[in-house]
């Protein structure tokens, strides 16, 4: 069955979108719910690593990635990368979760650059700015684009990249500390435990943050934790409060002010918000 046999029949639901600029080496981890990433690499020459197949991405090129565990890049060029990047599921009618879809990943070709590129921001944008309503128009968004790229109907397969990223760089051990939360998911590491970990100082630590994430390292201790509460909240019958305490938050009370900061609601709206859309 070919890709666009299943596209047909889904629903999107976009977890994050961004306009990157990012440094010589990075990646991605997302273990516990991976979600299939759009592509438009504004900038910049790539090598990136999915499944442990290498492939190369230039300027210009549209790639749709399949929902990996852990995704690692490589600047090539020597310049700025800059990519628009969406995260989302697809979801079957009868409900279930694509992890993988026949083909992928692939490049797309024929599109309208301008619609795309405009889409992706315009996703971008509503995921930013979080006002009433954002997630239903980015997921409007994103499934007209992906109705462009059906029509359109050319895709081919990345080419396969022979050499592959430095895996001593700075960038990768910040893996180690993505390890740690994910193993002791009551830890709440402070700066100078997290720079310990990866043998450099905070403030070169946190310049790597900034380059990698374009986030501080505390930030990115949060972000972390609300996004695996939001597997909880989703997936378990566990309450706010054995959740907020698993997940190391030192009371019920902050962790759903952290969740309001982070997400626009709070953590029993949240949950109720998904039970709704089940009914």
């Amino acid at each position: 069955m070919k890709v666009e046999e299943f596209l047909w029949d889904v629903t999107v639901d976009v977890f994050g979108a961004w306009l990157h600029n990012f440094p010589d080496n990075w990646f991605f981890t997302d273990r516990k719910n991976p979600h299939f990433r759009l592509w438009v690499l504004l900038q910049g020459n790539i090598v990136a690593d999915c499944r442990g197949e290498r492939y190369q991405v230039r300027a210009g090129d549209v790639v749709l990635w399949p929902a990996a565990e852990s995704v690692h890049f490589a600047n090539k060029g020597g310049g700025e990368i800059q990519l628009l990047s969406v995260l989302f599921t697809l979801q079957s009618r009868t409900g279930f979760r694509y992890q993988d879809l026949p083909g992928v990943p692939i490049f797309l070709s024929g599109l309208d650059m301008p619609l795309v590129e405009a889409g992706m921001r315009a996703i971008a944008k509503e995921m930013g700015g979080r006002k009433l309503g954002y997630k239903m128009s980015a997921n409007g968004k994103l499934q007209e684009m992906l109705v462009h790229i059906l029509r359109a109907g050319n895709y081919r397969k990345p080419k396969k990249a022979e050499k592959w990223i430095d895996a001593g760089h700075k960038s990768y051990l910040l893996g180690q500390i993505v390890s740690l939360l994910q193993e002791q998911p009551a830890r709440f590491p402070t700066t100078q435990e997290m720079a310990e970990i990866v043998s450099v100082s905070e403030v070169h630590l946190r310049r790597l943050f900034q380059k990698v994430y374009m986030i501080s390292p505390n930030r990115f201790v949060r972000q972390f934790k609300i996004r695996e509460s939001i597997h909880l909240l989703r997936d378990t019958s566990l309450s706010i409060s054995e959740i907020a305490y698993s997940l190391g938050f030192e009371s019920p009370n902050y962790f759903s002010k952290v969740f309001h900061q982070e997400t626009g609601c709070s953590p029993s709206d949240f949950r109720r918000l998904l039970r709704d859309r089940e009914l």
